[in-house]
């Protein structure tokens, strides 16, 4: 995956290709995709996603939440950067959607 962002959190947001256009194309497909992303951008060492690799094995239904949660983190960091850029005020949505995952 690119990482061109110049900063972690852009390149999170950036795993969506084609925003804003009418065929986006989701970069994070699987839990694994999550974890290699996170390696790739230096989040997780290389024994550290060959771990979580395994309890994902494991503990399948608590991988897909964990993605679930990843994405939604993504599309509100999404939100609140678009509404950065257009000089507008973020939705409290998005802030919510981020303080709590903050607080995790």
């Amino acid at each position: 995956m690119e990482l061109s962002g110049g900063a972690v959190c852009l390149d999170f947001v950036n795993t969506v290709e084609g925003r804003p256009g009418l065929s986006p194309r989701e970069r994070l497909a699987s839990y694994a995709d999550l974890l290699d992303w996170a390696r790739q951008a230096g989040l997780l060492g290389e024994g550290q996603a060959r771990a979580l690799a395994r309890e994902a094995r494991g503990q399948p239904l608590q991988a897909e939440n964990a993605l679930a949660r990843g994405r939604a983190l993504r599309e509100a960091l999404f939100g609140i950067f678009s509404a950065a850029a257009g000089g507008r005020e973020p939705a409290a949505a998005d802030l919510g959607a981020l303080n709590e995952a903050l607080s995790r």
